[in-house]
């Protein structure tokens, strides 16, 4: 792996280790394409650095050499400027630093004390630096010793975070996962779900899109711009998969003494001269087409005369008394002043499916984790009553 580490005097260093490691101050994460093999670079941020993943093209690890005595089995290089050496090497200066002496410094390290002295020696060398004055009776640090030894002891601990979060990131445990959701449909099953993955995977970052109606969350998970969305099934993307995750009722919504609001339901029919209240015709919210195709089969073209940005301001309207709409019983908590709620007499659908999407092909691991706790916070629901065939 390859890492840079930008720290105080040393402006430069780099960590190979077969693939290629960088880390630099930067705010958020992205995925490169690597222009000489193709390959996909993913930047990731953590805290103040970023860890950059690409493959390596001009470096093989070396060989491990077990004359090292060492217990580490792994090489990773380091360059400082132009001099090159192995991450152990400062390892082994931040143990000499450290002790003092010469022989603890190598039981520390599990090695032999030549090795470890000639590695000093070496090191000494590359930097063209006296790291130690020795003598028969003791040992101590030169000024440049006591000058190198913080950054030293920054860069093997930020290698090492970046293993660790190398590590987090392919296991699932850390990872970003952008959702999805259209709004006042989303208000049960999008907390149930954010609760629950924060609770098992809290190194998971969830980002959350709203207002992302159904038909513009599927363009938005096929262009690989989302990795999980709320949507109604049927889901017509061959490149998606989905699970049903609620079962909502389709509404009749009228304002506070309607004439049809003592009624226990309401036939479509008797709307036909009402004004209805609608999302935008551009939205891409399943909803308001079913609204239309409901209307339609039953003889007529709704009349719009209010378009609302939103499922919440489309019943606000309602109850102000602006007209009627066609809703679902997942949205009726939005609005419950000024307003009643009918079940819709002999048309079809009576119900809808939400479900959760995702392109079948997306192999993050932090993906799969979120949708293996919606497994458990949003079980899919007893659907053999409704005679639906999911594969449609």
């Amino acid at each position: 792996m390859q890492a840079q580490l930008h720290r105080c005097f040393l402006p430069s260093f780099t960590v190979r280790y077969g693939s290629v490691w960088s880390i630099a101050p930067v705010p958020r994460s992205r995925r490169e394409r690597c222009s000489d093999c193709s390959r996909t670079r993913v930047v990731i941020s953590a805290g103040e650095y970023r860890a950059r993943w690409r493959p390596s093209h001009d470096y093989l690890p070396e060989p491990h050499n077990s004359n090292t005595n060492t217990a580490r089995t792994d090489i990773v290089r380091i360059l400082i400027g132009g001099a090159s050496m192995d991450l152990r090497d400062l390892e082994s200066f931040i143990a000499v630093a450290e002790e003092l002496h010469f022989g603890r410094a190598a039981a520390r390290l599990h090695m032999a004390q030549p090795p470890l002295s000639n590695r000093i020696t070496q090191l000494e060398s590359e930097f063209r630096l006296k790291l130690f004055q020795r003598t028969t009776r003791n040992v101590r640090l030169t000024d440049a010793g006591e000058r190198l030894l913080g950054p030293a002891r920054r860069a093997v601990n930020q290698a090492a975070a970046v293993q660790e979060l190398a590590a987090a990131i392919s296991s699932g445990e850390e990872g970003r996962v952008r959702i999805g959701f259209a709004g006042a449909s989303s208000q049960r099953v999008l907390p149930l779900l954010t609760r629950a993955v924060r609770a098992a995977h809290p190194g998971i970052d969830l980002v959350l899109q709203s207002q992302t109606y159904v038909y513009r969350a599927f363009d938005l998970l096929v262009a690989g711009d989302l990795d999980l969305a709320f949507v109604r099934i049927p889901v017509a993307r061959p490149e998606l998969s989905f699970r049903v995750v609620e079962v909502e009722r389709v509404l009749c919504a009228l304002p506070a003494g309607h004439r049809l609001a003592d009624r226990d339901n309401v036939r479509l029919e008797d709307l036909i001269d009402e004004d209805f209240v609608s999302l935008p015709e551009d939205s891409g919210s399943m909803l308001r087409l079913t609204m239309y195709s409901m209307c339609m089969s039953a003889g007529f073209r709704p009349k719009i005369t209010q378009v609302a940005p939103d499922s919440s301001t489309v019943l606000a309207l309602v109850a102000a008394g602006a007209g009627v709409t066609i809703t679902l019983s997942s949205v009726c908590q939005a609005q419950s002043v000024g307003i009643v709620y009918k079940p819709i007499e002999g048309t079809e659908p009576s119900h809808l499916f939400p479900a959760l999407a995702w392109r079948t092909d997306n192999t993050s691991p932090a993906l799969l984790r979120v949708l293996e706790v919606g497994e458990t916070a949003l079980p899919t629901p007893a659907l053999d009553s409704y005679g639906l065939d999911i594969n449609k």
